[in-house]
Formats: structure tokens, C-alpha cells, sequence
């Protein structure tokens, strides 16, 4: 397998990680560059707790999402800022349509 199809097989995982609308706003929330808690993200975006704590797993899990601890709380930051220009782009091309 080719270094090319490599990364587009990494690209996929990443947009059908982020295909959920819950979580594209729990990514768009993070930003490029923003630390928020469980509460702070469940508060912003209005969702039960619960289910944003799913979402975070799920985002964790495949590596769009870091997490670091601190005391008692939980703080998720996006694992690469280059994905917040993906944001961009994708929603630049929503809006022409």
C-alpha cells in the first residue's frame, strides 16, 4: 500500500469520526486552539452530559481529540489545529451551495 492511500484511508477515519453532528460541533467548539472541560463543552453546546462524554470518547479514540487532567477535570483539546482549517474549507463550500 502506497503512502498516498495511506493517508487518504486516515483522512476517512477522521471524517467519519467527525460525520456526527454532535461531535463536528464538539470540534468546532475546540477550535483551533481551545481547552475546554466536559462541563464547559456540554454547557456551551447545550447537550446532556452524557452524551457528550460519549462523543469525546469516540473522538479520543480515533485520535481527532487529546485529553490532560487536571485535578478533577478532564480538559479536551483538538490533537491536530490542522483540522479547524478543514472546518473552514468545508464550511466555505456548504455555504456556495
Amino acid at each position: 500500500m502506497n503512502e498516498k492511500y495511506k493517508k487518504i484511508l486516515m483522512a476517512a477515519e477522521v471524517f467519519k469520526s467527525i460525520s456526527h453532528p454532535e461531535r463536528l460541533r464538539i470540534v468546532e467548539v475546540l477550535s483551533p486552539s481551545k481547552k475546554y472541560s466536559v462541563t464547559e463543552i456540554y454547557e456551551l453546546l447545550n447537550l446532556p452530559q452524557a452524551k457528550v462524554s460519549h462523543h469525546l470518547t469516540i473522538l479520543k479514540n480515533k485520535g481527532v481529540l487529546i485529553s490532560e487532567k487536571k485535578g478533577k477535570n478532564i480538559f479536551y483539546s483538538l490533537s491536530n489545529p490542522g483540522l479547524s482549517k478543514v472546518l473552514e474549507t468545508i464550511e466555505k463550500y456548504c455555504s456556495t451551495k
